[in-house]
């Protein structure tokens, strides 16, 4: 749709939007019995529907001239909201923010600062603006690393922030860095092989040069991904022991029929509560960890970053 016009854009969104209208009318009569919250959430999945794509097209066309009532949609972050965790609203939302940035020229190294004020002023919903806020601070935590709770950009989004839920929810993430960091010992952990043998982690790790990459039964696929760079990785380093954790233990059986058939790759399972996995987990699969025997030498780095093979060298090199 970014090749449209905003003309044709409009017309061809009115058009969706009333033949959604329809159907959600039709849909009322024989579930007459479902909330009327329920119903709102509907409705208002169709309107923010076309305002995120409205937005996105402002994203995508940064120097179209548009109408002057093209943006008149955006006022309707000034009220109540029936479901702020709408992932369509958060869409919307969050490309609207971006696109004030922008529109604003905000230098990269302002835009933590900057989205709050757009955010405090632009949205007047609670829960929106505290959730807005939130996936702010926490892409600020996770992209800068940060692990100290006094940092003075988080105290400002702390400030910002109306429910405690929303502060705690961006703290998990300071203390995730915080105990995952470079310099610090890897969390010794019971595991799980394939022959259901339990093991303590630090007994797999002791006096190895370690990568250990994370892989997710329920999204088995985006770990396969990553198996022909890892097995490239063990082919130029052959003393490198790469321990893969399946961080979903759902189910054991499952698990060991989706595993990879790979006699260079260790696989475990983790046996730990969800909560307590939670604090381990890399923000992404692409992200793993080097450990000169239990101590983190590289925390959380990015498979295909441009520096990893550079950082992967120096590791293996002792430089």
């Amino acid at each position: 749709m970014r090749n449209y016009s905003p003309e044709q854009l409009n017309r061809k969104l009115d058009s969706f939007y009333m033949i959604k209208q329809k159907l959600i009318k039709t849909y009322k009569k024989p579930f007459r019995k479902t909330s009327k919250k329920y119903k709102k959430i509907i409705e208002l999945y169709n309107t923010v529907a076309q305002y995120r794509i409205k937005e996105s097209y402002l994203y995508q066309n940064p120097n179209s001239e548009v109408p002057k009532d093209f943006t008149q949609y955006r006022n309707f972050l000034k009220q109540p909201v029936s479901d702020a965790n709408l992932p369509d609203l958060l869409y919307f939302a969050k490309t609207y923010v971006e696109n004030r940035l922008r529109e604003k020229g905000i230098e990269r190294a302002q835009v933590p600062q900057e989205a709050i004020k757009i955010i405090t002023n632009d949205i007047q919903d609670p829960d929106l603006k505290d959730n807005m806020l939130m996936i702010y601070c926490k892409n600020y935590i996770i992209g800068k690393s940060i692990d100290n709770p006094n940092d003075f950009v988080f105290q400002a989004y702390k400030n910002a922030i109306g429910k405690e839920g929303y502060i705690r929810n961006c703290e998990k993430y300071i203390q995730k860095n915080k105990l995952l960091a470079s310099g610090r010992e890897f969390p010794d952990i019971q595991v799980r092989d394939s022959q259901k043998n339990i093991y303590t982690l630090h007994n797999v790790l002791k006096g190895h040069k370690n990568l250990i990459s994370y892989w997710d039964l329920h999204y088995s696929t985006n770990f396969k991904s990553n198996f022909a760079k890892l097995k490239a990785l063990k082919q130029k380093y052959p003393d490198l022991q790469v321990i893969i954790l399946n961080d979903n233990p759902d189910d054991f059986d499952e698990w060991i029929l989706e595993m990879p058939q790979n006699t260079d790759f260790q696989f475990y399972q983790m046996q730990m509560s969800n909560e307590k996995m939670e604090q381990l987990l890399p923000y992404g699969l692409n992200q793993v960890f080097l450990l000169d025997s239990t101590i983190i030498k590289h925390s959380l780095i990015n498979l295909y970053h441009p520096e990893f093979e550079k950082k992967i060298n120096s590791f293996i090199n002792n430089k």
